[in-house]
Protein backbone atom coordinates (compact mmCIF):
# COMPACT_ATOMS: atom_id res chain seq x y z
CA UNK A 1 0.00 0.00 0.00
CA UNK A 2 3.03 2.49 0.91
CA UNK A 3 4.05 1.79 -2.66
CA UNK A 4 1.29 2.36 -4.18
CA UNK A 5 0.56 5.78 -2.80
CA UNK A 6 4.28 6.81 -3.28
CA UNK A 7 4.95 7.04 0.40
CA UNK A 8 7.62 3.75 0.46
CA UNK A 9 10.08 5.99 2.28
CA UNK A 10 8.04 7.42 4.74
CA UNK A 11 6.83 7.05 8.05
CA UNK A 12 3.06 7.15 7.89
CA UNK A 13 0.93 8.60 10.43
CA UNK A 14 -2.61 7.73 9.88
CA UNK A 15 -6.34 9.97 10.98
CA UNK A 16 -9.39 9.18 9.89
CA UNK A 17 -12.14 12.34 10.01
CA UNK A 18 -14.72 13.72 7.39
CA UNK A 19 -14.32 17.49 8.53
CA UNK A 20 -11.97 19.56 9.60
CA UNK A 21 -14.26 21.62 12.19
CA UNK A 22 -16.05 19.46 13.98
CA UNK A 23 -15.43 17.27 17.04
CA UNK A 24 -13.80 14.22 15.69
CA UNK A 25 -10.45 16.45 15.49
CA UNK A 26 -9.24 17.02 12.21
CA UNK A 27 -7.78 20.60 13.09
CA UNK A 28 -5.51 18.92 15.66
CA UNK A 29 -3.89 16.24 12.43
CA UNK A 30 -3.66 19.49 10.37
CA UNK A 31 -1.95 20.76 13.12
CA UNK A 32 0.30 17.63 13.99
CA UNK A 33 1.07 17.34 9.84
CA UNK A 34 2.70 20.88 10.34
CA UNK A 35 5.25 19.51 12.97
CA UNK A 36 6.52 16.37 10.76
CA UNK A 37 9.50 15.83 10.01
CA UNK A 38 10.31 15.01 6.04
CA UNK A 39 10.73 11.22 6.27
CA UNK A 40 7.02 11.86 7.71
CA UNK A 41 3.70 12.10 5.92
CA UNK A 42 0.12 12.33 7.18
CA UNK A 43 -2.94 10.13 5.25
CA UNK A 44 -6.50 11.31 6.38
CA UNK A 45 -9.27 8.86 5.29
CA UNK A 46 -12.26 10.09 4.20
CA UNK A 47 -11.88 13.90 4.93
CA UNK A 48 -13.82 16.40 2.36
CA UNK A 49 -12.64 19.57 2.17
CA UNK A 50 -11.93 22.49 -0.11
CA UNK A 51 -9.52 23.96 2.24
CA UNK A 52 -5.67 24.09 1.08
CA UNK A 53 -3.90 21.49 3.45
CA UNK A 54 -0.41 21.50 4.38
CA UNK A 55 1.82 19.55 1.41
CA UNK A 56 2.37 16.66 3.67
CA UNK A 57 -1.31 15.63 3.96
CA UNK A 58 -2.45 12.93 1.45
CA UNK A 59 -6.58 12.60 1.88
CA UNK A 60 -7.51 9.09 0.80
CA UNK A 61 -11.81 8.36 0.09
CA UNK A 62 -13.57 7.20 2.75
CA UNK A 63 -14.04 3.09 1.54
CA UNK A 64 -16.49 0.29 2.28
CA UNK A 65 -13.82 -2.44 1.44
CA UNK A 66 -13.24 -3.86 4.88
CA UNK A 67 -9.90 -5.25 2.89
CA UNK A 68 -9.10 -1.79 1.54
CA UNK A 69 -9.38 -0.78 5.27
CA UNK A 70 -7.46 -3.01 6.44
CA UNK A 71 -4.58 -2.43 4.12
CA UNK A 72 -4.47 1.00 4.97
CA UNK A 73 -4.70 0.44 8.81
CA UNK A 74 -1.84 -2.13 8.27
CA UNK A 75 0.41 0.27 6.03
CA UNK A 76 0.67 2.82 8.61
CA UNK A 77 3.17 3.04 11.13
CA UNK A 78 0.86 5.02 13.75
CA UNK A 79 -2.18 5.68 13.53
CA UNK A 80 -3.45 8.82 15.37
CA UNK A 81 -7.48 9.56 16.76
CA UNK A 82 -7.46 13.24 17.69
CA UNK A 83 -11.26 13.14 18.47
CA UNK A 84 -12.66 15.53 21.03
CA UNK A 85 -15.58 13.34 22.09
CA UNK A 86 -16.04 9.22 21.75
CA UNK A 87 -17.86 7.15 23.46
CA UNK A 88 -16.32 3.61 22.40
CA UNK A 89 -13.70 4.12 19.19
CA UNK A 90 -13.97 1.69 16.70
CA UNK A 91 -11.22 3.14 14.53
CA UNK A 92 -8.57 2.54 17.31
CA UNK A 93 -10.01 -1.36 17.71
CA UNK A 94 -9.42 -1.45 13.86
CA UNK A 95 -6.08 0.18 14.34
CA UNK A 96 -5.05 -2.36 16.78
CA UNK A 97 -6.29 -5.17 15.16
CA UNK A 98 -3.97 -4.36 12.31
CA UNK A 99 -1.03 -4.38 14.44
CA UNK A 100 -0.82 -0.65 14.20
CA UNK A 101 -0.07 1.01 17.02
CA UNK A 102 -2.49 4.33 18.27
CA UNK A 103 -1.92 7.75 19.92
CA UNK A 104 -4.81 8.86 21.00
CA UNK A 105 -6.70 11.95 22.98
CA UNK A 106 -8.16 11.05 26.19
CA UNK A 107 -11.25 11.53 25.00
CA UNK A 108 -14.33 8.81 26.09
CA UNK A 109 -13.49 4.99 25.63
CA UNK A 110 -10.59 6.05 24.21
CA UNK A 111 -7.99 6.04 27.11
CA UNK A 112 -9.79 1.95 27.50
CA UNK A 113 -8.48 0.71 24.59
CA UNK A 114 -4.93 1.68 24.52
CA UNK A 115 -2.36 0.46 26.87
CA UNK A 116 1.54 0.67 27.43
CA UNK A 117 1.76 -2.33 25.15
CA UNK A 118 -0.29 -0.87 22.24
CA UNK A 119 0.34 3.17 22.16
CA UNK A 120 0.07 6.30 24.09
CA UNK A 121 -2.92 8.26 25.54
CA UNK A 122 -2.37 11.97 25.90
CA UNK A 123 -4.31 14.97 26.69
CA UNK A 124 -6.93 16.41 24.61
CA UNK A 125 -5.71 19.35 22.79
CA UNK A 126 -1.96 18.25 23.49
CA UNK A 127 -0.77 18.07 19.93
CA UNK A 128 2.90 18.66 21.34
CA UNK A 129 2.95 15.60 23.88
CA UNK A 130 0.71 13.75 20.94
CA UNK A 131 3.93 14.06 18.30
CA UNK A 132 6.16 12.99 21.30
CA UNK A 133 4.68 10.23 21.68
CA UNK A 134 4.54 9.62 17.73
CA UNK A 135 8.42 9.57 17.64
CA UNK A 136 8.55 7.41 20.19
CA UNK A 137 6.90 4.74 18.40
CA UNK A 138 8.54 5.53 14.88
CA UNK A 139 11.65 5.27 16.63
CA UNK A 140 11.00 2.01 18.24
CA UNK A 141 8.96 0.20 15.38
Amino acid sequence: MKEKLGLTNKKVILGICFKLHDRKGGDYLVELAKKLSDDEHMVILGLKTNEKLPENIMVLPKTHSIEELAKIYSMADVFVNTSLEENFPTVNIEALACGTPVVTFNSGGSGEIVDENTGFVVQIEDVTTLYEKIKIILKNN
